[in-house]
């Protein structure tokens, strides 16, 4: 049985060097959210030049998010 979707995204999130990672990383600490406690549920390309996002933070409040590449 393959993982869940948010249980991969998380996990990339919080431990991967690639890119994209790092920079959300970034991007979530500067919005005041921790990667290491920060649920990313859903991360998927929304057109050609950006990606769309959904996470959890630790005191469960829902957030949806566009990354835009320059």
């Amino acid at each position: 049985m393959s993982q869940a979707a948010y249980v991969q995204n998380t996990d990339l999130l919080r431990t991967s060097a690639f890119g994209l990672w790092r920079r959300l990383r970034s991007l979530f600490e500067d919005q005041g959210l921790d990667p290491a406690t920060t649920v990313l549920v859903n991360l998927f390309p929304d057109g050609g030049d950006h990606e769309f996002g959904q996470c959890i933070d630790e005191d469960g409040r829902v957030y949806s998010f566009d990354l835009v590449y320059d």
